[in-house]
C-alpha cells in the first residue's frame, strides 16, 4: 500500500508507465485475515551489463541524431491564417532517444535493457481486502539512460471462503437451528477461519445478529433463517408435536387475556379514583353541591408572560377557561329566566 493509504496506481506518464510493474498475487481466505509472509519472483527489466544501456556494441557506434541534434525531438513551424503555429513532437529517426546506433549489442539487441527476474519476501499485513495494492518503490524497471527505477504495484486477489461473508472489516457466518433450540438454547457448529467450532446459543435467542468473539476473532453469525426453519418443523411435524404446539399456543392466550384483564381492571380503577374534566368544572363552578371537594380563592396573574403559560400546558387551560365562559352564560340565561317568569307570575 501507497505511503498515502490510498489504493491503485499512480502512473503519471508514458515514461513512468514504462518502469512500473504490476504483479497479481492471489491470498487464501485465511491469509488475508490473519496476514502472510512469502516470496515472490518478479520479472523486471534490468540495465544492459554488455553496453551499459547505451544498446550499442561500443561507444564508437553512437552517433547524434542529425534530425534533432541529440534532443529527441523536433519542432515544426507552420504560417496559417490566425498566425506562426509551432509544434513539438517526437523525432521520427531516432525515436526520441536523440542517437543513432549504427552497430547494435549483441546482448540486448539494441534495446539497453535486458529482461531479468529477483526474488522477493513480502510480507502481508492482516486484514487487506479483495483488489487490495501494495505498492513497493524503486522496485519496477530499470531506465536505461537515467537509471531510475520504477515502482512495484501488488494487486491483491482474495479467494472467497464457503460458508463465511466478508464486509470491510467483519465476518459473518449464517447458521440454522431449530426454533426450540432458539427457545431452550442449545450448542451448534459454526463455520469460522480456523475451521469448525462449537457456539454456544443462550435461550430466548431471536433471529438476526448474534455477535460471538472466538479465541481467533470476532465473528458475528446470523440467524436470519430460523423462522423458516420453525416453519417448516411445525408443518412437516408430528401428531404429538402439534397436540404439543396447540398447548403452547393456548397457553399463551390465556396469558395474553390474564393480563389483558389485569390492565383493564387497572383502567378502571384509575378511572374511578379520577374525577372527569366535567366534575372539575361543576365543582368550580358550584363548589356548595360538592361537600367532599374544597376549593381555595383562584387568581390570574397578569403579569405572567404568555410563554410561561404555554409552559404549564397551553392545551389544558384554554379547554378550561372556555368551558367556564359557557357554564357561566349558562348559569346567567338560567338565572334571567327564573326572574322573567317571577315577574309574570306577579
Amino acid at each position: 500500500m501507497d505511503d498515502s493509504g490510498g489504493m491503485g496506481f499512480d502512473f503519471m506518464n508514458k515514461r513512468s508507465l514504462d518502469l512500473d510493474i504490476r504483479y497479481d498475487m492471489r491470498l487464501s481466505f485465511e491469509e488475508s485475515v490473519f496476514g502472510v509472509k512469502r516470496e515472490i519472483d518478479v520479472s523486471y527489466l534490468a540495465t544492459c551489463d554488455g553496453c551499459g544501456g547505451t544498446g550499442a556494441k561500443s561507444s564508437k557506434d553512437v552517433k547524434q541524431c542529425s534530425n534533432c541534434g541529440g534532443k529527441g525531438r523536433v519542432m515544426d513551424t507552420q504560417r496559417t491564417p490566425f498566425g506562426i503555429m509551432s509544434q513539438v513532437s517526437t523525432c521520427s529517426k531516432c525515436g526520441g532517444d536523440g542517437r543513432i546506433i549504427t552497430d547494435k549489442c549483441r546482448m540486448c539487441n539494441g534495446n539497453g535493457r535486458l529482461r531479468s527476474s529477483k526474488k522477493m519476501d513480502l510480507v502481508v499485513p492482516p486484514g487487506v481486502s479483495d483488489r487490495a495494492t501494495m505498492r513497493m518503490r524503486g522496485e519496477g524497471n530499470v531506465d536505461k539512460r537515467s537509471g531510475r527505477a520504477g515502482d512495484l504495484f501488488i494487486v491483491l486477489q482474495v479467494a472467497e471462503k464457503r460458508g463465511i461473508r466478508r464486509e470491510g472489516l467483519n465476518l459473518y457466518s449464517k447458521i440454522t437451528i431449530d426454533f426450540t433450540d432458539a427457545i431452550l438454547g442449545t450448542v451448534t457448529k459454526v463455520e469460522t477461519v480456523e475451521g469448525t467450532m462449537d457456539l454456544r446459543i443462550p435461550p430466548g435467542t431471536q433471529p438476526g445478529l448474534c455477535h460471538c468473539h472466538f479465541p481467533c476473532i470476532p465473528l458475528s453469525v446470523m440467524l436470519n433463517a430460523l423462522l423458516a426453519k420453525m416453519l417448516k418443523t411445525m408443518l412437516n411435524g408430528s401428531e404429538r408435536e402439534r397436540k404439543l404446539v396447540e398447548e403452547f399456543s393456548s397457553l399463551r392466550r390465556s396469558s395474553s387475556s390474564t393480563e389483558t384483564r389485569q390492565e383493564e381492571h387497572r383502567f378502571d380503577s384509575e378511572s374511578r379514583e379520577k374525577p372527569s374534566l366535567w366534575q372539575k368544572m361543576k365543582s368550580f363552578i358550584r363548589p356548595e353541591e360538592d361537600s367532599k371537594t374544597k376549593f381555595g380563592t383562584m387568581s390570574l396573574n397578569s403579569s405572567v408572560p404568555l410563554r410561561r403559560m404555554n409552559e404549564a400546558g397551553t392545551s389544558i387551560v384554554f379547554p378550561f377557561l372556555a368551558l367556564c365562559v359557557i357554564a357561566s352564560a349558562v348559569a346567567l340565561v338560567q338565572k334571567k329566566g327564573n326572574r322573567l317568569k317571577e315577574k309574570k307570575e306577579i
